[in-house]
């Protein structure tokens, strides 16, 4: 069985403050992708709507997946990503169907 646990956040950036959330999430990529357990994570961003970001990610198991939620680099980054944010971030963990 396929213990990968894929993650995709839909962030909704206030459009004034999108530059100061993508330098955010710059600085939160390299930390995260050398994290034992990541295998995947990218942000990209929507062609329709510039100020629709979102996170892939691919971690080795659940258990990874807490770890990183639970790390320093996380959390400070969402701390001060919040107030750029028009709704809090959608979430979707999901497994490998295929």
């Amino acid at each position: 069985m396929d213990e990968r646990l894929h993650v995709i956040a839909v962030l909704n950036v206030k459009a004034e403050r999108l530059g100061e959330a993508v330098d955010l999430l710059r600085a939160l990529a390299p930390p995260s992708r050398e994290e034992p357990g990541c295998i995947a994570y990218y942000f990209v961003q929507d062609t329709s709507n510039s100020s629709v970001i979102l996170s892939t990610e691919t971690w080795r198991d659940q258990q990874a997946f807490q770890e990183h939620i639970a790390s320093e680099h996380f959390v400070s980054t969402l701390e001060q990503l919040q107030p750029l944010l028009v709704t809090q971030p959608i979430i979707h963990t999901c497994n490998t169907l295929v």
